[in-house]
């Protein structure tokens, strides 16, 4: 490995060498990318998301966490190494120089207030430790770039935009900004999302129906509560303006 290195810093001495070691390096990398695919199939064997057979189970941290680690560390571990390893270091490296050069920096504000300062609102969860957070930002974007290609390459590899489809959804986003985010690989289409939708209405359904059948089977009144709202929001969405 030295004798590769020495060569490599000899090619590399002028422009035209370094030109072409970068070509050889790209193609390398491109070679390694192709070869490294997520697993296919239905979930949990696979990572295809069935709109069909998605349960409340997927929409928890830790099952999303698990997804996300087969579909990028696992599955395509150098793209998700390179893009990781170059926030990291590009974060690392800008945290400092703006620390270095910050005035909450002074006598009046201990760095650790400020380091906290500029981390803040990075990130989804609370952590109590900054480079924690940091970390946390750099492994999502990473995750999520891989998300997007792994989903450009083959529409089944659909978790993570199944996942966002059904949050925006919710959110009310209008479907010219959902072909936006869906022609860059973020999100799938809306009637997908809402078929999770009402997978999963129906799920929640039974078990609310069960549970006032336990707690309201010896009383005189029912329960006062509209399962069936999904269908209202679905149809008011539908006609909203911007669909």
């Amino acid at each position: 490995m030295e004798l590769l290195r020495v060569l490599i810093d000899l090619v590399k001495k002028n422009n035209k060498g370094k030109e072409m070691w970068q070509d050889l390096v790209l193609s390398k990398a491109i070679n390694i990318i192709k070869d490294q695919r997520p697993p296919s199939g239905n979930y949990p064997a696979g990572l295809f998301q069935s709109s069909k057979t998605k349960n409340h189970q997927f929409l928890s941290h830790d099952t999303h966490q698990e997804y996300t680690a087969r579909l990028a560390k696992d599955g395509m571990p150098f793209l998700y190494n390179l893009l990781n390893q170059v926030l990291v270091e590009s974060t690392s490296q800008e945290l400092l120089d703006t620390l270095g050069h910050n005035i909450l920096t002074t006598s009046t504000v201990n760095d650790k207030h400020a380091e906290g300062l500029q981390l803040e609102g990075i990130s989804y969860e609370m952590s109590h430790e900054d480079h924690f957070t940091g970390s946390h930002r750099c492994d999502s974007i990473a995750s999520t770039v891989c998300g997007m290609i792994a989903y450009a390459r083959n529409r089944r590899h659909n978790g993570i935009q199944l996942q966002n489809a059904i949050r925006l959804v919710a959110c009310g986003i209008t479907d010219h900004v959902n072909q936006f985010l869906m022609h860059n690989g973020l999100v799938c289409t809306q009637r997908v999302a809402m078929a999770a939708l009402k997978t999963l209405a129906g799920e929640y359904k039974q078990k609310i129906q069960d549970v006032f059948a336990q707690n309201y089977r010896e009383r005189g009144i029912g329960p006062n509560i509209c399962i069936d709202n999904l269908d209202i929001e679905e149809r008011v969405h539908t006609y909203a303006v911007g669909n």
